[in-house]
Parts: structure tokens; C-alpha cells; sequence
């Protein structure tokens, strides 16, 4: 990596915290009609980083520089998550403040504008940001060392699986929250090598009675969780007025309609971390007509009248990836998935703009070699929906 590039110096003290938003207006707005210059509107297929390789390093090249038969590059980019922690960290020179450092994220964006293949034809490829404030592993957490106390609301709470995730419906929390994406979109929208930047799922990954049973303030309720996510999503639209947005929605059912009605009155897309093909492990993401679940707002191909008007393709984007788990049939994971089944359902039942492919040293070849007879030269987009939303028209 390169010599980190300082973006901002702190305004995050441990013992005082001063809050700007650049300016920026994160009154909600009607954008259903409004007219939006987007840098890039590229759908179709794209890489998801596995967190153990490197873009910089030039480590996903070998696959991000794979053509279909016709010479057409079969990834339009790849996607990489962003730790909230990661990205505001210590001020080595001034303890007990925090600064801004997006030095990775240039340095990625660098490469991939650079990227060219063995032959040394030029290889356009477009990054994907995913900021992650949640964590998943025992311990582990992507919120700031500064986020805690009475100020924020105890700042985080231990999750089912023993991570650390942020308190964001408490407003000081969110507020540094949204601060951060004012700052990333002071110094990244409307880049031309980034493609779009997505909000990592909205699952709280925790039981309500858990969560408010730790030193937390406020209370944890569907609705405010709801509020605090529709929140950040108009932040996130306003800190990215020219590029693709798009909040991974998949939990809890009791807030999805509000999350769901704040994604379509915003311009802000849709999407998740999971494509899951099966029946056997995604009745929890397709629900039921009185309990409906986030695949049935993305276009309805189960035909719930519960949320007629409330579906989101051909409005705003529609992007979703495919896991580890989701290379399988079944939880045990013991039988395969079919690419062919995972494209197909998120086709034609999810209309999707977007498919994230993990990078999984197993599978990446079948990925390839299918997606190899979808890519061409009058079809960049792999036969994934590419006509541009009506949000952003």
C-alpha cells in the first residue's frame, strides 16, 4: 500500500465531539422523478472481495481481466468492504483524537483505473464501496475505539454471534455515522472509476430483549431501528448525489416496509448480502403474504398483495450478493449450488441489476465459465435488467 494519504483531521474526541456534515442537507426529498446526473450506470456481474486477497496488490487481476469468447470483459468491477473502523482511525500525533484516512480506497480505485490485462489492453473496471459498521466475528467489531460511554449510548451491543455493532439509533452514534459518509462523499462521488457505494445489511443480528437487557440507551424497537436506518439513508443519498447508492436490506420483517419506503422515496437502491436459490434455506427471505420478507419488495414474483405498491425494480437499483453459504443447496452445506440456479433466481425472481460474486477459490471458475456465456459484447451486463432506474431518470 501506499503512504497513507491523511483526508481529514479530527473533529472525534473522546471528550468532546463537534459534529459537521460539510453543509450537506439530509432533509428527505422526494426523488422519485428528479432528474440525476450518474457518473457510471454500469449493471451487470461483479467480483466481492474475500478479505484475505488484495486489489492493490493486484491479487483479483487474473479474474477481473477474464473475457468472454468475444473479448468482452466478463466483471464490470468488484466489490470491497470498508470498515467504518478502518476508515476513521487514532490521530497519531494528537492522542484521544480521530482523523480520516480513505488512502486504501484511493489506492484501490487507483489500480483498478490502471488495471489492463496480460497483453496490456486496458481493462475497464469499476470499484464498489461497501462501508461496514457491523461486524461478525466473536469480538470483533467495526466501530471506533471512541464510540462508547453515556454520550453514545453505551455505543455498541454484543450481537447473538459475540460481535460488536453499533447503537446507531441512538443520534450521536448515527451522527458520527453520517459523518462519514459526508466525508467519503466530499472526496469520492462522482469518481469515475467508482461504480456505486453500498450500506452493509440492516439485520440487527440480535433478539430486541437482548439488546435492551445491555447498558444501552435508547431502547431498541423496529420502529426506531427502522427511523435510524431510513435516516442514514438519505445522509448516504445526500453525501453521493451522482453515484449509485444502495442499502443491503434483508432484517428484521417487523422494519422492512419503513426501510424499504425510505430506499424508494430517496433514489437509494435495494439489495442484500445473499443470494439464496434454494427453498430449503430462504423461506425466512421470501416470507409470507401477511409477513412478507426483503425478496418480496424487490419485484413481487411471489404476488403478495401486502405489498403491492411497494416494490422496488425498475425505481431504484437492485443489487445482491452471493456468499459463501449461498454456493450451496442447503445450511449443512453439503450440496453444491448450480451457478446457473443462483443467476436465474436473481433474474427472474429478484430482477436484479447487480450480482456481487464471491471470490471463492472453489467456484470461481464455474462462476467464470457460466457468466462466459452470458457477457458479450452487446450485453455487458450478462443478461441482468439494464435500463436505468426511474429514480435516477
Amino acid at each position: 500500500m501506499n503512504k497513507k494519504r491523511m483526508l481529514s483531521t479530527v473533529f472525534a474526541s473522546l471528550t468532546a465531539i463537534t459534529l459537521t456534515l460539510g453543509g450537506i442537507s439530509l432533509v428527505q426529498t422526494n426523488t422519485a422523478h428528479a432528474t440525476v446526473n450518474l457518473t457510471n450506470w454500469n449493471p451487470g456481474h461483479y467480483l466481492l472481495t474475500n478479505d484475505k486477497l488484495s486489489i492493490s496488490n493486484g491479487e483479483y487481476d487474473t479474474w477481473l481481466t477474464q473475457r468472454s469468447p468475444d473479448g468482452t470483459p466478463i466483471f464490470r468491477g468488484i466489490q470491497k468492504k470498508y470498515s467504518w473502523n478502518e476508515l476513521e482511525i487514532p490521530n497519531p500525533s494528537q492522542p484521544g483524537q480521530f482523523i480520516y484516512d480513505f488512502s486504501e480506497i484511493e489506492d484501490d480505485l487507483d489500480h483498478l483505473a490502471n488495471l489492463t490485462d496480460t497483453n496490456g489492453v486496458a481493462v475497464p473496471s469499476k470499484l464498489v464501496i461497501q462501508l461496514q459498521t457491523k461486524a461478525f466475528g466473536e469480538g470483533e467489531s467495526a466501530t471506533p475505539a471512541y464510540i462508547q460511554g453515556s454520550y453514545y449510548g453505551g455505543g455498541v451491543y454484543e450481537t447473538a454471534t459475540g460481535s460488536y455493532n453499533p447503537i446507531r439509533w441512538n443520534d450521536h452514534v448515527r451522527d458520527r455515522i453520517k459523518a462519514l459518509y459526508a466525508a467519503l462523499g466530499t472526496s469520492f462521488n462522482g469518481n469515475n472509476h467508482l461504480e456505486s457505494v453500498i450500506l452493509s445489511e440492516t439485520a440487527q443480528s440480535q433478539q430486541p430483549d437482548n439488546i435492551n437487557s445491555q447498558s444501552i440507551s435508547p431502547a431498541f424497537s423496529y420502529t426506531v431501528y427502522a427511523s435510524a436506518i431510513s435516516d442514514e439513508i438519505v445522509a448516504l443519498k445526500a453525501a453521493f448525489p451522482n453515484t449509485v447508492t444502495i442499502q443491503f436490506t434483508n432484517f428484521p420483517q417487523q422494519s422492512l416496509s419503513g426501510i424499504i419506503a425510505a430506499e424508494r422515496t430517496n433514489g437509494v437502491g435495494s439489495g442484500g448480502p445473499d443470494i439464496k436459490a434454494y427453498s430449503a434455506i430462504n423461506s425466512s427471505l421470501i416470507g409470507t403474504n401477511t409477513a412478507p420478507g426483503a425478496y418480496s419488495y424487490y419485484a413481487n414474483a411471489w404476488n403478495y398483495s401486502s405489498v403491492q405498491g411497494q416494490t422496488l425494480a425498475g425505481i431504484v437499483p437492485l443489487g445482491t450478493a452471493v456468499q459463501s453459504a449461498d454456493y450451496f443447496q442447503d445450511d449443512a452445506k453439503t450440496i453444491p449450488a448450480n451457478i446457473s440456479d443462483l443467476y436465474t433466481f436473481g433474474h427472474d425472481k429478484l430482477n436484479l441489476n447487480y450480482i456481487y460474486w464471491l471470490y471463492n477459490a472453489k467456484r470461481i471458475n464455474d462462476v467464470v465459465n457460466f457468466l462466459k456465456t452470458k457477457v458479450t459484447l452487446t450485453d455487458k451486463a450478462g443478461g441482468l435488467y439494464q435500463t436505468l432506474p426511474t429514480a435516477y431518470q
